[in-house]
């Protein structure tokens, strides 16, 4: 993982949510410079079996997004650590209303398939961010503790005690 710290980062995801944003990074968006930005080419799909999405290239399409000044490498970290290994950090240029600006993003690496469903946040915070902040929640209290390369390990025990805390299925969304 190669973080660059003076690049901000793009987010397409759930993670333009507040709450889960502020319960992940540390920090409330507040904290940070953040503005619109969308990425030409690309289109944010619902990850096979998840409720999140992974980014698409489709010509022809913007996938819309945030984008945040992060300096502080622990709340880099603190991403990276909950994006986990299925995803890596690569740089991109994505459109801004004063134009173009370099960033970086969090891009599958090829471990989750997208569907054909174009992911929404909207619909994401109405039916699937309760369980998305128990489950973040349960995830970042390992964060220091365990190594970043072996975040990923830890998600089917978190998804189970998210589901069991609250009565539901990850899979909604």
């Amino acid at each position: 993982m190669i973080l660059t710290e003076s690049l901000p980062l793009f987010f397409f995801g759930s993670l333009r949510d507040a709450d889960l944003f502020a319960l992940v990074a540390g920090r409330p968006f507040a904290d940070f410079a953040i503005r619109p930005a969308a990425m030409a080419g690309h289109r944010a799909r619902r990850a096979d079996g998840e409720a999140y999405p992974v980014l698409a290239a489709e010509q022809g399409h913007r996938a819309g997004g945030l984008l945040v000044d992060l300096p502080d490498p622990t709340v880099i970290a603190r991403i990276a650590f909950y994006e986990t290994t299925d995803y890596r950090l690569a740089e991109t240029e994505v459109l801004t209303a004063a134009g173009p600006v370099r960033a970086q993003f969090f891009e599958s690496t090829g471990l989750l398939a997208a569907t054909e469903e174009t992911w929404s946040l909207e619909r994401w915070q109405a039916t699937a961010k309760p369980f998305a902040l128990a489950a973040a929640e349960l995830v970042m209290d390992h964060f220091g503790r365990v190594p970043h390369e072996a975040s990923a390990d830890l998600w089917p025990d978190v998804y189970a005690r998210a589901a069991a805390r609250l009565g539901a299925n990850r899979r909604t969304g």
